[in-house]
This record gives structure tokens, C-alpha cells and sequence, in this order.
């Protein structure tokens, strides 16, 4: 399941890919408080928005749901903001490492198209890791 947090064009041509390629994914403009009970371990969380203070609720719903895929649009210097304001308020280290920022596996995607494919191949790539990691057995 994908669950898609902007309203903007990213967030447009990223929900659209994912249909197209058979993803169960909900976008929404501002997150409501209905989605966090939504988000689980088999769950991808793909921040598309421009603002910091609108990510807020959805980084602090992934937080404590843990989905495998936590991903934010930007550039390194808006992670590093984001990053910032997420110690002062609270997260450890260990929390923020689990954001990837900037999102998608294509350096600087230029326009909303190359993004989504950049953001669902990332998506892909990362469960495909989760599944394998989970079936292994454990180590003695």
C-alpha cells in the first residue's frame, strides 16, 4: 500500500503511476488523522509536498507505524532543514536515518513524471529488500 502525502504535481503524476502499475495507493492533500491507523510495516509513506510544517503529522504517523518505505521530497539542503527540526523535536538519530531524502533512486529528477517512476522504482527496490530480509532465518 502507498499512501501519497501533497498536492502537487509529484504527488499527481506519482498516484497515477502507481495505479497504472496496480499499487493500492491513496493520496492526500493534508494527511488526516484517519490515515495513521492506514499505515503499517507492509505500507510505503511518500512525502510530496513543498512545505516542512505540512509533513509534520504524516513523518510523526510513520514514526510510530513503521512502514518499510519513509520517503520526502527535496533537495539535501531541505533534509537538512527537516532533519533539524525533527531533533528538536524529539527524534533520535536512529528515527530521522529511516527518511530517504532526497526520494527516488534518479539524482535531481527534473520533472513529475521522472520522479513517480523514480520514487516507485526506489518503493519496489526497498520491499523487495524487506522481503528477502524477512525470510531469512535467524541468525544464532
Amino acid at each position: 500500500r502507498l499512501m501519497i502525502y501533497g498536492r502537487s504535481l509529484e504527488a499527481q503524476a506519482t498516484a497515477s503511476l502507481a495505479a497504472a502499475t496496480g499499487y493500492d495507493s491513496h493520496i492526500f492533500d493534508l494527511f488526516p488523522a484517519s490515515a495513521s491507523a492506514q499505515i503499517d510495516t507492509d505500507t510505503a509513506v511518500i512525502l510530496l509536498c513543498h512545505d516542512l510544517n505540512w509533513e509534520l503529522p504524516a513523518l510523526q504517523a510513520a514514526r510510530e507505524a513503521k512502514p518499510f518505505y519513509l520517503g520526502a521530497l527535496g533537495s539535501h539542503r531541505t533534509h537538512t532543514l527537516r532533519l533539524q527540526k525533527l531533533h528538536e523535536l524529539g527524534w533520535s538519530r536512529e528515527e530521522t536515518a529511516q527518511i530517504r531524502a532526497p526520494v527516488g533512486i534518479f539524482p535531481k529528477a527534473r520533472d513529475a513524471h521522472t520522479l513517480a517512476l523514480s520514487v516507485l522504482a526506489e518503493i519496489a527496490s526497498v520491499r523487495l529488500h524487506h522481503e528477502e530480509d524477512s525470510c531469512l532465518p535467524p541468525s544464532s
